[in-house]
Parts: C-alpha cells; sequence; structure tokens
C-alpha cells in the first residue's frame, strides 16, 4: 500500500472509531489502527535506518578524501558544478 492509501485507511477507520457506541467495535477499531501505526512506524525505522547508513559512508568518504589530500580537488570538480 502507498503511503497515503495507507494514512486514508487510518482516518477512515479513526472516523469508524468516532462513531461506534459498540465497545466491541471499539475494540476492533482501537486494535486495527494500532497494528497500522506500527507498521508505519516500523516502515519509518526502516528508511529512518537506510539513511543513517548513507551518512555514514558519505562521512566515511569525507575523511578519506581530507587523508589523502584530496580537498582541493575535490572542491574544483565540485565548483565546475560536476556532480
Amino acid at each position: 500500500m502507498e503511503a497515503l492509501t495507507r494514512l486514508q485507511k487510518m482516518h477512515e477507520i479513526t472516523e469508524k472509531l468516532a462513531n461506534t457506541k459498540d465497545l466491541d467495535e471499539l475494540r476492533s477499531y482501537i486494535s486495527q489502527l494500532l497494528v497500522m501505526m506500527n507498521e508505519e512506524l516500523m516502515r519509518t525505522n526502516g528508511v529512518s535506518e537506510a539513511m543513517l547508513q548513507q551518512i555514514y559512508e558519505i562521512q566515511r568518504l569525507r575523511d578519506f578524501i581530507e587523508k589523502k589530500g584530496l580537498i582541493l580537488e575535490y572542491e574544483m570538480y565540485r565548483n565546475r558544478g560536476s556532480n
């Protein structure tokens, strides 16, 4: 499911929850919401972990460039607009 679809589904469940008077239905909707929120949290944590690994790799590359004395060459390369 796409993120917007998942959020829409959570919104629909929340609306049902707000309009429910039956205790068993209420519990069911709360349970569904908790499961969906947990899944969303797991996805977010996965993305955060991947981004953090990329940041660490960039820092290692920066350290390597500095240790090898290549920082001036890198700055000239960057200023030329090269990717």
